[in-house]
């Protein structure tokens, strides 16, 4: 699975963000860098949105932020992973039929108590391909 490649406008984007940015260490074939919204407003403070869109319609969303933070709703089904960097984490899974616009969506992630937030979420993708992206997410070099 190859690492997530971006143009030097995003890479730009992404760099002068003053917080650290998580990406897939790698995404599944046929995943490309559709958008990346990057921002660091006065009334907000800092915050990204990468979006990864694959075959047949599938695409995954990871994003972070400084303050903010929304609820996460309980999906019909729920699975803990750990990842290396952000520690243990809960992955949703929703069905089809749900309010969600996802499939899966991850508990918002810390490195530490005062660290920014990141979390994915997705569709189109099998529950063990999540929680991989989940358990590889890590710093963007």
């Amino acid at each position: 699975m190859p690492a997530p490649s971006f143009s030097p406008v995003q890479d730009w984007q992404l760099r002068i963000l003053p917080m650290q940015v998580f990406v897939p260490a790698d995404l599944p074939e046929g995943f490309l860098v559709q958008s990346v919204v990057a921002e660091d407003s006065p009334d907000w403070g800092a915050s990204y949105q990468i979006v990864f869109e694959g075959p047949e319609g599938a695409e995954l969303t990871v994003q972070g932020t400084v303050s903010g933070v929304g609820d996460i709703f309980r999906g019909q089904s729920r699975q803990k992973f750990q990842n290396p960097w952000l520690g243990q984490g809960i992955m949703e899974f929703y069905e089809p039929d749900s309010e969600e616009p996802v499939d899966f969506r991850s508990h918002w992630l810390q490195t530490g108590p005062e660290a920014p937030f990141h979390n994915l979420s997705g569709k189109g993708l099998e529950p063990g391909q999540a929680l991989h992206l989940a358990e590889n997410l890590g710093p963007r070099q």
